[in-house]
């Protein structure tokens, strides 16, 4: 497997790899993962009204007020530009070119994306121009930089919180030993009542040299705990899906050998804590808690 990196991953966009992104490309790609997160939360990010709305707190919540206005894709201020309406914030960490970006900013969410290769900053602004509402320009921020970066969280995103993150397979294009410190980056960044999407990979097959077909590495449901754990006050609530073990042949399950065959299923996860959730749902994870103490006892 090669080492992951952000020239390893210009090198990538640049020959056009990153292919699995085609599955975004239809329209309301994102429905059943908002879906999802709205049954284990209760939190319906169906527009950015909706999300509001189905806060918790909604009456004493105090939504992000934009202190300035940017002009372009990329960060400049101009303090002669008018204030822009308040929006939710979410984070897009890895945003390669996925169109999540701009369908985010049609339903009323103001957009931070983060990505290290230059070719998928210029797809993002390319695909953007020529599809999204000029006066929606203004709700997307790109922001051309290594996500590990020190610059990027001591100056761009320095006390920046989120409403939402959506973490679409970008957890699962790192290298592994980047995971702890990566998910601490989405830790810092999200709200204490916010909500983080983080799409899950069951993956089998072999990569040989580059050619990489899919995200690189693959992450169950367990990791994605041990990362956001319940002693930091963290839930995960995972879709029940295995199609990518299912598919391994019995010998190849009992001697763990790995096939020449590719078999990749992505299933949705969100990430989130008692603030996040309804007060109903509240209630039952107070009691999902309490259970899990009395057997430990």
């Amino acid at each position: 497997m090669p080492r992951m990196s952000p020239m390893w991953w210009e090198n990538e966009w640049r020959k056009m790899n990153p292919v699995w992104r085609k599955g975004e490309s239809t329209d309301n790609f994102y429905v059943p993962h908002f879906e999802f997160i709205k049954q284990q939360t209760g939190r319906d990010l169906a527009t950015a009204e909706d999300f509001i709305n189905s806060h918790p707190n909604k009456a004493k919540r105090v939504l992000h007020q934009a202190s300035s206005w940017w002009r372009g894709w990329f960060r400049s201020p101009t303090s002669s530009s008018p204030p822009k309406e308040s929006r939710p914030l979410v984070l897009v960490p890895l945003c390669g070119d996925s169109p999540i970006m701009r369908e985010l900013a049609k339903l009323g969410y103001e957009v931070d994306a983060v990505e290290c290769s230059s070719t998928a900053m210029k797809a993002a602004v390319e695909r953007s121009e020529r599809t999204l509402p000029a006066e929606l320009f203004p709700y997307i921020h790109l922001i051309w930089e290594d996500f590990f970066s020190p610059k990027l969280w001591d100056t761009t995103l320095k006390g920046k919180k989120y409403d939402v993150i959506y973490e679409r397979q970008g957890i699962t294009s790192i290298n592994r030993d980047q995971r702890s410190d990566y998910a601490f980056l989405l830790k810092q960044a999200l709200k204490d009542d916010g909500i983080l999407y983080v799409e899950g990979i069951f993956r089998t097959g072999r990569v040989k040299g580059n050619k990489v077909a899919g995200p690189p590495f693959g992450i169950s449901r367990k990791e994605i705990q041990h990362l956001f754990p319940t002693s930091q006050g963290y839930h995960v609530r995972c879709e029940e899906k295995t199609d990518a073990i299912l598919s391994l042949s019995r010998d190849n399950k009992v001697l763990r050998r790995v096939p020449k065959e590719l078999y990749v299923t992505p299933f949705d996860c969100v990430v989130f804590k008692e603030n996040a959730v309804n007060l109903e749902l509240r209630d039952k994870l107070k009691a999902e808690s309490e259970n899990r103490a009395e057997l430990k006892l």
